[in-house]
């Protein structure tokens, strides 16, 4: 399917939604077409990602079309990976914070008691 048959599906599903559950009255009518739109290429452009190509689609797209998949793939990896480095980092900082405060809580305790026993 092409872009085009995309926005024109979406339209139409986006005017149906719309005209079928009434709740968000604020999009109005060319908001509901408008997410419909973009839902729809979103959905077109994943499926594209996910369904098998075709021969013409190979030899037309061919080796950029698995460079780009490729690169997109070593980019998700990527981030996750700095997204563990960077949720390791926050939890230890956590923890030392946390043994810091409580630290400082026990030596206020002691100081306070210390202060009513001398009285």
């Amino acid at each position: 399917m092409g872009i085009i048959s995309w926005i024109v599906v979406g339209a139409i599903a986006g005017w149906l939604a719309g005209m079928l559950v009434k709740g968000d009255e604020s999009m109005g009518v060319i908001g509901h077409i408008v997410l419909g739109i973009v839902g729809a290429l979103v959905g077109g452009f994943v499926a594209g990602l996910l369904l098998p190509s075709t021969r013409l689609e190979d030899k037309q797209v061919g080796e950029m079309s698995d460079k780009v998949i490729d690169a997109a793939k070593e980019t998700a990896s990527d981030a996750l990976e700095s997204g563990k480095q960077i949720a390791h980092e926050a939890a230890d900082t956590a923890k030392e914070q946390g043994q810091e405060l409580a630290s400082t809580l026990q030596e206020r305790t002691q100081e306070t008691m210390a202060g009513s026993q001398a009285s």
